[in-house]
């Protein structure tokens, strides 16, 4: 991978920071944040998920399509889990299954991977958790306090 540059031109709104294989480069982005340090992490990150991934056999289509996928289906299972949910508590429809049925929906709708990636079926899954630990550790030796650093991700 003899080049690593930040590309900004081709992310689309719903991209807040990715990375992509073209030919022998690694190609990264990251949205502006109000530290420099911030940016250099998440670039971090991006970096290593792909280095990890590429390694690993998997593109970045690969991953997007199963990211769509993952999405998709995790829409319609919060939808179905929601409108059981909304049964149980206002008295509507069948049953609960058992006892636990509504605290079961609950934690299930609490505990829901928020990224494809937190989900272990994903490809790249691994690659992921590593980036996000290396993340981590320098996030620590920057004393970049977590917390800020998130509302800044959520920030753009």
């Amino acid at each position: 991978m003899p080049v690593f540059r930040a590309r900004l031109d081709t992310v689309t709104p719903s991209e807040r920071t990715g990375w992509s294989l073209v030919d022998e480069r690694v190609l990264v982005w990251v949205p502006e944040m109000p530290d420099w340090r911030m940016c250099a992490l998440a670039a971090v990150r991006e970096l290593v998920e792909a280095i990890l991934c590429r390694d690993q056999g998997y593109s970045a289509e690969d991953i997007a399509a199963w990211t769509l996928q993952f999405d998709e289906d995790m829409a319609h299972d919060r939808k179905v889990m929601e409108e059981r949910l909304d049964e149980l508590k206002s008295g509507r429809g069948e049953a609960p299954a058992d006892e636990f049925e509504e605290s079961d929906l609950e934690a299930d709708l609490a505990a829901a991977p928020f990224e494809a990636a937190d989900h272990p079926g994903a490809p790249h899954h691994d690659a992921a958790m590593a980036a996000r630990e290396i993340e981590r550790r320098l996030a620590a030796h920057l004393d970049i306090p977590a917390i800020d650093y998130l509302l800044a991700q959520d920030a753009q």
